[in-house]
Parts: structure tokens; C-alpha cells; sequence
């Protein structure tokens, strides 16, 4: 594989891992059957004499088959409250009138009537009226009606309503919740907004704005599970004129004060939530910019002498199978053994030839033969292509000096790992000769070390901010920040000095191989420099389109048998042979099939298992009612 493309595969891998490790910080989602509540739209009227009639809306997202939701209405601080209807509407319009029917104990857990109804569970602290139905991966909205009794307040100046009217046992989020209360203005009368006033609590998201004729309106995006939406308005005493006297004593200064306590707090959070958020955007910002700053100057640091588009010529006076180390970022490549092969076919060292056989109708076949001249191979100097003689002639022929390929891929096939073996330890010489070279030789980069740190020390900022701010926009860009860092990492130049010199003139090589046929210039006339080419075409992966030029440019390698065998062997490698099994061959991509086939055996086998509107504060907690609810 192409260094470059393998450096972007490791990039994507890290954004595989950045993505991954995320996911496993989000609570696991049951895909076969879930649902979601949005918009709740809740409308409640305050009487004269303090009861709170309410009619709540919510809109339910069902995946998979429900037939219950349920609420669970806290009685505490209120006098008691009775459901007084229920019913369902589907996103067609169609509205379905519910019944109510006794209540049966078995039902808290599961079951029901059957079909469509209500039924209400009296308990101790708490009314919780369950709604059956029948949906299936549809949307519906459930509509409850009910009554609130004995939670207004009333002091000597001032009546009060605290409730709280989204309770914290809800499981899942309500998002999009609105309130309209109305309260119970005098005939003719018009509330200036002096007369009221009103707070809200639970998320420093939510509003409190005032309406005409007397209607309070709250709105909360989004409340969590275990939070809760709460409101406080304060009245003229005689609105409530049917409600007895609780407390003889004025109450509307000490309310205000402890409003206005939690108003500044809440004000003083979002000040610093607020700073803390765009505090650690900016550090994302800066960070990110820091570090393709630092990269791109490493890499400008980094940037070989050679710029030229092609090189014609060897890229340095290595053995192929260094470059090819080079090349592939270190990992074998089944292309360097063939190359190896290609280059010793040109010195003389072997020979490559197809015996004629006869196939399985009698017609001829060929059968390709490596042979080995041994005076030829007693002259080799490089232990590389030494080791690989020994292993092909000593291990793999036994000591025969011919070896087929048939043979060669039966042994491949037989023993893979033996096989796998024999090519790992010969390509330990050939990395020793490029980390020898300083091929593998890394600078001491710091910044490569402070990258890796950086990248995960954001994760964690971002985690601990959007845990602390309850928002998960630092979360968000934490994950970015760090995904872009983890490839930043990988673009890192891998090669420095002669490594990147050798490297651009082997990217330069490769292209001119691809587009020599195409260039207005005179192509090398020398027939071995062609044969150092195949080498490298092969090498580099792009011998097909190599050949197919060359059989343009010099006909003669296919008209003339003898042609190739005398000027250029390596081409021989290259050639397409009608085998013993009647099948086209070409001995480099037998070749490389076998020992393709070996390293994947090999590297598979392991695996296991002020009360004026505004926003809301976070104080808050006294009011009466709340509870929760779910669905089934």
C-alpha cells in the first residue's frame, strides 16, 4: 500500500476512534422500542377560590408498539388533585374520547384493559392516572385533564401559586414545554404587569414573559430527567378572595428577597457559564490553530530539495527492496519480493521460462520454471538477495536448482506460516538496510509528543466544562477539536532528510512511469535502463500500465520471442502464459498471490471476543405538585 494512503487510513482510523469512544459516552439507546416528548403544551386557569384547572398536552414519538403512558401528579403542598378527563389525538386529526375505568393494582407494572381508556391510581403522596392506547411507530398526542386543590398560598398582601408544573420522575426529557397560566382577574379588570409578578425555576434556559388578560407564559426547551420546571406568581390578594387567609402577615417582600437572591445567583451562572463557554471555545480555537500552524511548518521544515514533477532514474543506489521499505511505510509488501526478483532476473542470477506440458485435452500448456545459476548466485554480495535464493532454492526446492511456480504456490498454501516466516525474516535485512540508510530515522519532534497530549486533554476539558455548564457544546467542540488534532498527527512528515529526498524521486518515478508514453520527449534508449524500470514499475504497483505503454513504444519486446529473454528478462515477468490448468498466467502476479495469500493467513489468525419575566433560576424546588411519568 502507498505510505501516503495508509497515512490517511491511520488518519481515518483515529477519527474512527474519536467517534467510537463518544458513542460510548452517550447512554445506550433501545433502537427496538423507544420514544421522545415533544412540544408539551400545558394550559392552566387559577379560580377564585385557588383551584388550578389544567389541561396538559404531550406529544408523544413512539418507536415500536406502546398501549400505556402514565403520570405520577404529587400531591404534596396541594389539597389533593382529580383527574377529570382524558383522551388522544393522532397526527391525521382524529381524536379518541377516553373512558375511565377502575384501577387495578397489576396495572403499575404492566397490562391493562385493553383497548382505549383511563384509569387513575390514588396513592398515598401522589394521583398518577394511566392512558391506554394502541400505537405503533407513529406520533400522538395524550391529553390529561385535571384539577389542582389548595396550592395557592395567601398572605395578608398577596396570594401566591408555587407549583411545580414539569415534575422531576419523569425518564425521559420533555423538550419544547410551554405554560400559559391564567389567572383569575376581576371582571373588566386589566393586569398591569405591577400587579404580577412571576419567576420561573429549573433550567437557566427557560423564560417568563406576560400576556394579555392576566396570562403568565412560561417556556423551557428542554427539561431533563431528575430536573424540573417550576412557577411562582405572585397576585392581589382579592383575586382569590374564596381562599382563606394561610398566613396573617405580609409576604410579598420576603418572597421578592428570595427571588431576587436566586435571580443573582442564577444571573451570576450564566455570566460565568457564559464565559466559561466562550472561554473554552476560543481555547479550542486557538489550539487548533496553534497546531496546524506548528504542522505546517514542520512539514514546510520537512519539504525535500527535489520538486521536479518526474525523475528518470533510480531513486538512490539502494537495493529496490529498501525503496520499497521506504515506500510502504515499513510493512512488507509482496511487490518487494517480486521486485527483488525482477532485479536478480536481470543480473542473470535467474532465469524464468514456461515448459511446454501437455493439459488436460492433450493440447500444450506451459508451465512456468524459476531456475537458478549458480555461478551467477556464488557472486551475490547483498545479503538480501541471498536470503531470498536460500529461501525459494534451500527451503521451498529442496536444493534443486528449478523451482515451478505450481510448486511455489503449493507450498504457500500448505504452509502459510512456515512460509510467512521464512519472508518476515528476510524482510528484517531488508529493513536493517534502510534504518541503516536513516529511512526509518524520526527527528526528535516535541511537537508530535504535545499533540498527542493535546488531543485528549481537550476531550477531557470538554467533558468536565459540559458537565459543570449542563451544556454540551463544549463536548461538541472538544470532540472536533480533537478529531482534527488526531490528523494533524498523521500529516506529520514521516520522512526526513535523504529519506524525503529519496522519497520525492521515488513519487516523481512513479509518475514518470505512468506518463512517459504521453510526454513530447525522447524516451531512455538504453534497453537495461527498461529493465530497472519494470523493477520499479513493479515495485510501485503500476507495471500494467507500464507494459501496456511499452508494448507502444518498443513493439519489438512482443513480435521478437527471443527479444525480451536477451535485452529485457525482467519483462518476462510481466508476460501473460497460458498455464498447465488452462488458465492465463503472469509469474509476478503468481508470485505475489502466494505471498499476498500467506501474510493475510498469517495476520488473521488472532482475534477475541424580580419576578418581572426574564429567565428562569436555578433556586426554586418549594413549589407543590410536579411527580413525573413514562410509557410502556
Amino acid at each position: 500500500m502507498h505510505a501516503t494512503v495508509k497515512r490517511l487510513a491511520r488518519a481515518a482510523f483515529a477519527l474512527l476512534l474519536v467517534a467510537m469512544f463518544a458513542s460510548a459516552l452517550v447512554p445506550a439507546q433501545a433502537y427496538a422500542k423507544e420514544f421522545h416528548m415533544m412540544p408539551v403544551r400545558i394550559s392552566a386557569e387559577l379560580t377564585e377560590d385557588g383551584t388550578l384547572m389544567v389541561k396538559e398536552e404531550r406529544t408523544f414519538s413512539f418507536k415500536g408498539s406502546y398501549s400505556t403512558v402514565w403520570w405520577e401528579l404529587s400531591t404534596e403542598k396541594t389539597q389533593g388533585i382529580e383527574v377529570t378527563g382524558a383522551y388522544v389525538l393522532y397526527g391525521d386529526g382524529r381524536q379518541q374520547q377516553l373512558d375511565e375505568v377502575p384501577f387495578k393494582t397489576s396495572w403499575r407494572t404492566s397490562g391493562g384493559p385493553g383497548g382505549f381508556a383511563y384509569s387513575v391510581d390514588r396513592r398515598a403522596d401522589s394521583v398518577d392516572p394511566y392512558i391506554f392506547f394502541t400505537a405503533h411507530d407513529e406520533y400522538m398526542t395524550v391529553v390529561l385533564e385535571y384539577e389542582v386543590y389548595g396550592i395557592v398560598s395567601t398572605y395578608a398582601d398577596v396570594g401566591e401559586l408555587y407549583w411545580k408544573f414539569v415534575g422531576d420522575g419523569w425518564a425521559e426529557p420533555s423538550s419544547d414545554v410551554w405554560l400559559d397560566l391564567r389567572l383569575p382577574l376581576p371582571p373588566g379588570h386589566v393586569a398591569p404587569e405591577g400587579e404580577v409578578r412571576a419567576w420561573g425555576h429549573g433550567s437557566l434556559e427557560g423564560t417568563v414573559a406576560f400576556g394579555s388578560n392576566g396570562v403568565v407564559q412560561f417556556h423551557v426547551p428542554r427539561v431533563e430527567p431528575g430536573a424540573f420546571a417550576e412557577a411562582r406568581v405572585v397576585f392581589p390578594r382579592e383575586w382569590v378572595a374564596g381562599v382563606p387567609t394561610k398566613h396573617h402577615y405580609p409576604g410579598l417582600s420576603d418572597i421578592i428577597e428570595e427571588e431576587t437572591r436566586w435571580a443573582d445567583e442564577a444571573n451570576r451562572q450564566r455570566l460565568l457559564s457564559g464565559v466559561a463557554l466562550f472561554g473554552f471555545v476560543g481555547l479550542c480555537v486557538l489550539a487548533l490553530g496553534l497546531c496546524v500552524f506548528a504542522v505546517v511548518k514542520e512539514r514546510k521544515a520537512s519539504r525535500p530539495k527535489f520538486q521536479d514533477t518526474y525523475w528518470r532514474a533510480d531513486p538512490s543506489g539502494d537495493h529496490p527492496a529498501v525503496v520499497g521499505a521506504l515506500w510502504n511505510g515499513k510493512t512488507m509488501s509482496p511487490n518487494d519480493v517480486a521486485a527483488t526478483l525482477m532485479a536478480l532476473t536481470n543480473e542473470g542470477v535467474l532465469g524464468l521460462s514456461a515448459a511446454t506440458v501437455a493439459g488436460p485435452d492433450g493440447a500444450p500448456r506451459y508451465e512456468l520454471m524459476l531456475s537458478l545459476r549458480g555461478d551467477k548466485a556464488a557472486a551475490l554480495t547483498n545479503p538480501i538477495d541471498i536470503e531470498l535464493v536460500r529461501i525459494l532454492f534451500v527451503e521451498v526446492a529442496k536444493g534443486y536448482d528449478t523451482l515451478a511456480f505450481s510448486a511455489l504456490e503449493a507450498y504457500s498454501k500448505a504452509h502459510p506460516m512456515e512460509y510467512y516466516n521464512l519472508l518476515t525474516n528476510w524482510y528484517a535485512l531488508v529493513k536493517s538496510q534502510a534504518t541503516t540508510q536513516g529511512y526509518f530515522k524520526r527527528r526528535s519532534s516535541p511537537l508530535r509528543w504535545v499533540l498527542w497530549l493535546a488531543a485528549p486533554a481537550l476531550f477531557v476539558l470538554g467533558l468536565g466544562a459540559s458537565v459543570v455548564l449542563l451544556d454540551p457544546l463544549p463536548l461538541f467542540m472538544a470532540l472536533g477539536t480533537s478529531a482534527v488534532i488526531f490528523v494533524l498527527i498523521f500529516l506529520l512528515p514521516r520522512h526526513y532528510g535523504e529519506a524525503a529526498e529519496v522519497y520525492a524521486r521515488s513519487k516523481a518515478l512513479r509518475k514518470w512511469l505512468c506518463d512517459f508514453s504521453n510526454l513530447e520527449e525522447a524516451i531512455p534508449a538504453d534497453v537495461t535502463v527498461w529493465g530497472r524500470f519494470l523493477v520499479y514499475a513493479a515495485l510501485f504497483g503500476v507495471s500494467k500500465q507500464v507494459v501496456a505503454q511499452l508494448r507502444v513504444v518498443m513493439p519489438q519486446i512482443d513480435a521478437d520471442p527471443q527479444f525480451a529473454s536477451t535485452h529485457l528478462p525482467a519483462y518476462l515477468w510481466l508476460h501473460s502464459y497460458t498455464s498447465a490448468s488452462g488458465k492465463p498466467s503472469m509469474p509476478f502476479e503468481s508470485l505475489t498471490t502466494s505471498v499476498g495469500s500467506s501474510i493475510r493467513v498469517a495476520t488473521s489468525s488472532s482475534s477475541s471476543g424580580g419576578g418581572g419575566g426574564g429567565g428562569f433560576s436555578g433556586g426554586g424546588g418549594g413549589g407543590g405538585g410536579g411527580g413525573g411519568g413514562g410509557a410502556r
